[in-house]
């Protein structure tokens, strides 16, 4: 699944009935309004944009993290989730429908494509691990590189240079 903010979320609904997507749910937890995008539509993952009334700041209030999210966050080791990674047989296709779906233009460069978001990426690659189409990766921009592969190797993690392998996803230390 992949979790992104909206501004709109009338307005997202009404862009998935223009161009076909069907909605696998739609959210409405008071301040909290988001909705779920069917994968067979989007291909990849669920896509998932919301919005809380509450504030768009990325510190604003969040039901589904909970009101009091901001006293459970540590940037000690990690500081920011800075791309999602969905590998498909045809990326450029994959990211075509995501960026019809979410409105933004689609870069592109040799067979991997990407659309930037305001704050993090989302890239579309050929299938690396023999999983099939998905979300495959992560991207986390790492203040103490040491400790948290420290910590990985401690649970048994699969870990090379750049990359520790936690349960089907790559996370990309940068």
């Amino acid at each position: 699944m992949v979790i992104m903010q909206c501004d709109d979320v009338a307005k997202r609904k009404l862009r998935m009935e223009e161009i076909g997507i069907r909605l696998v749910t739609e959210i409405d937890n008071g301040p909290h309004q988001a909705i779920q995008m069917h994968p067979k539509d989007t291909g990849g993952a669920i896509m998932e944009t919301g919005s809380d009334s509450r504030g768009s700041s990325p510190d604003s209030p969040w039901t589904p993290a909970g009101d009091d999210w901001k006293n459970f966050v540590s940037t000690e080791i990690v500081s920011a989730l800075t791309a999602a990674e969905l590998q498909s047989e045809d990326p450029v296709a994959l990211g075509s429908r995501w960026s019809e779906a979410l409105n933004l233009p689609l870069q592109q460069s040799g067979d991997t494509a990407s659309l930037d978001l305001e704050n993090a990426t989302l890239r579309f690659t050929t299938i690396k691990d023999g999983r099939g189409e998905g979300l495959r990766a992560l991207d986390i921009e790492t203040k103490n590189r040491n400790e948290l592969v420290r910590r990985a190797e401690i649970v048994g993690c699969d870990i090379d240079d750049d990359t520790i392998h936690i349960n089907g996803i790559y996370f990309n230390l940068l």
